[in-house]
């Protein structure tokens, strides 16, 4: 049983490249805020990706994976981050612990040009933060997925948008998989 990680901000195409390497290697894949909405549809605001309180939504993330993976499920590619936006829009770090809660095996943080990233966010949200704020989160989101991995003695591996053919040979590593599966 375990889970791996893909971390990285808003909008630089985690779920795309986590969806197409679990349906190659027919693992499970979800989004953190799928599964914590799972357990709470109003925990996550839908417009703003805020949520009122990030440990309260950690807690919800952790027990969703837990039941998760008490099911069937051995392996699950679970996509999120290491900064979420609160309630008054300032993005606060997630605790080391909570990823220790989830028994991680391995993360990958998503990374890719701000500017990209900024339009990308235009096209799908119709707004956007400002490109260095979202210079700032990517940072965050790099600098604390690496700190996350060393702490907690798992691999880590970056991963540049959209290219699916890395994150598969990270997960497989991890996981000792043959990526033809």
């Amino acid at each position: 049983m375990g889970t791996i990680f893909v971390g990285g901000v808003h909008g630089v195409g985690k779920t795309d490249i986590c969806m197409r390497v679990a349906k190659q290697l027919k693992l499970s894949h979800f989004s953190a805020s799928a599964m914590i909405k799972a357990l709470d549809s109003s925990a996550v605001k839908q417009h703003t990706k805020s949520v009122d309180s990030v440990p309260k939504n950690q807690d919800l993330l952790v027990q969703a994976v837990t039941q998760f993976l008490s099911s069937d499920t051995t392996r699950l590619i679970l996509d999120g981050h290491f900064a979420v936006p609160n309630i008054v829009s300032q993005f606060e770090i997630v605790s080391a612990g909570t990823f220790e809660q989830l028994q991680l095996e391995g993360i990958a943080v998503c990374f890719d040009d701000t500017s990209e990233i900024y339009a990308r966010r235009i096209l799908r949200d119709k707004n956007s933060i400002g490109i260095h704020e979202i210079e700032a989160i990517q940072r965050i989101e790099l600098e604390h997925g690496n700190f996350v991995a060393k702490s907690l003695g798992i691999p880590f591996f970056k991963v540049k948008a959209f290219d699916a053919d890395a994150l598969l040979a990270s997960v497989c590593q991890v996981w000792r998989l043959n990526p033809d599966c």
